[in-house]
């Protein structure tokens, strides 16, 4: 498993557990013993068992990937672990939208060169991800709310604190009208991209990434004076 992606898992591997894993970036819920929230999460925790989940993959591929294993190599008990994933399959949903984003914020001097590198490596995620774990997730995202909304604050704490940063340098250089939603125009473009990858089965070369970032970038310029 890259740090851009995921490849595919055996369907055994992540279709047991509990149906419902509801996880929101400040908070996570202690279902087992009261359904209410126990104390705020430790970002810090997160990171290192999605570190341990890739180098455990890298090192011994599929067979290596359970949760005791996990939870060792992360340096934290099995308890903290199944609070914040209670499968194999949440964990690796979790570790590919986190590296959906790159390391750093990418600061090309034009809102065009920021907004490619970060298509880029949206579609290098959504193309290496493993599909039957994409499908399971999204599956209980839309038969579940309330694990639709835990999804969307994943995403919203993993994304937009790289991406605001790309929106302000654009509404600075006025390459973006400033009464744009930032939130709303990155929700369409990131869905747009996973739409096409994951259930299209496109495959986006650097000329289909440059039109939908052209797209984009037209969208929320400033309007003509």
């Amino acid at each position: 498993m890259s740090s851009h992606g995921l490849k595919s898992l055996p369907v055994s591997r992540y279709l047991a557990g509990p149906r419902c894993s509801v996880r929101s970036p400040r908070f996570f819920f202690d279902f087992k013993e009261t359904g209410a929230i126990a104390r705020p999460r430790d970002p810090s925790i997160d990171d290192r068992i999605r570190e341990a989940a890739i180098r455990l993959y890298n090192e011994g591929g599929y067979g290596a990937l359970t949760m005791t294993a996990v939870a060792a190599a992360a340096g934290i008990g099995k308890p903290a672990l199944y609070r914040r994933f209670p499968t194999i399959g949440d964990l690796l949903f979790d570790t590919s939208i986190s590296s959906s984003i790159p390391p750093q914020v990418p600061d090309t001097g034009s809102l065009r060169g920021d907004m490619y590198a970060m298509v880029e490596r949206l579609v290098s995620v959504c193309r290496d991800a493993p599909r039957q774990v994409m499908a399971s997730q999204y599956y209980r995202a839309i038969c579940e709310v309330d694990y639709a909304r835990g999804v969307e604050d994943l995403h919203a704490t993993v994304t937009y604190r790289h991406v605001m940063v790309i929106w302000d340098r654009g509404v600075t250089r006025g390459e973006i009208d400033p009464q744009m939603n930032a939130r709303e125009c990155f929700r369409d473009l990131t869905s747009a991209v996973a739409l096409r990858v994951l259930f299209y089965h496109m495959d986006l070369d650097a000329t289909a990434i440059t039109r939908l970032v052209e797209r984009f970038c037209r969208a929320v310029s400033p309007l003509p004076a």
